[in-house]
């Protein structure tokens, strides 16, 4: 088996890769020698993913500065792509539909352009929503870790979702998350100017065995829209890492 990396939107580096023994290969791909500033960069890059990969730390990835440290999550990721799917189907027939999938997560799908409905299932959010349109997130190098291709199992209503026949909208409620740190003991503010984190989590009161303060990354949170992941298990997974000793 090899995959095509320029079909998915979460393999980032080369252009083939292939698994093997437990682990992977990835290949460039060119057409002659190696001849330019570029190409070298694209061999760094992938010597730079395999030793992060190996020792779950690097300070090389993605251009960002500092440490990055890899840690494992405590809880298998929990999905909404069943009640996405069902949505998709529904909408071939009814044109509209929306639905609640659970406490402050919203999908709206529609194959047609409906103004009142649309305000309508965006209004079951208590307060302004996040929203992202996910026919706008196609090609953003900022991603998940399972392409749409694979979410979406209806192949013509996955065509159409990428032709833009198909429209999908999904609408997270901020005061359920807020809502859900405070009781948790955690203050919780958004960051609507940094471009790498999407909100910080701090604990009301200090103590030994927690960080000072975790920030969420908006390539974690917006798995939430990429993959159809459920909101309160990242919120729950949030919670763990910051009572976790083992976060250090």
């Amino acid at each position: 088996m090899a995959l095509l990396n320029d079909l998915t939107h979460c393999l980032r580096y080369g252009d083939i890769t292939i698994p093997k023994d437990g682990f992977f290969q990835v290949f460039e791909v060119k057409s002659g020698r190696w001849k330019n500033i570029r190409e070298k960069r694209q061999s760094n890059d992938l010597k730079n993913i395999y030793e992060y990969l190996l020792t779950d730390s690097t300070d090389k990835l993605y251009g960002l500065r500092g440490e990055m440290v890899r840690r494992s999550i405590h809880s298998d990721e929990v999905y909404h792509t069943k009640e996405v799917n069902s949505l998709i189907n529904d909408s071939i027939s009814k044109g509209v539909v929306f639905d609640e999938v659970e406490k402050g997560l919203i999908y709206f799908v529609a194959t047609r352009y409906d103004k009142d409905l649309l305000d309508k299932g965006i209004n079951l959010s208590r307060k302004k929503p996040i929203i992202e349109h996910l026919n706008q997130m196609n090609f953003r190098e900022l991603g998940g870790y399972h392409p749409f291709t694979v979410s979406i199992r209806n192949p013509e209503a996955l065509y159409n979702f990428y032709d833009g026949k198909l429209q999908i909208l999904i609408a997270v409620d901020p005061s359920i998350i807020a809502a859900f740190f405070d009781q948790e003991g955690y203050n919780m503010r958004f960051l609507e100017k940094d471009y790498h984190n999407v909100m910080a989590i701090s604990p009301k009161r200090l103590s030994a065995t927690e960080p000072e303060a975790i920030f969420v990354g908006r390539h974690f949170f917006g798995r939430i829209f990429y993959e159809f992941l459920s909101l309160k298990w990242i919120l729950d997974e949030l919670t763990y890492m910051m009572k976790s000793s083992s976060f250090y």
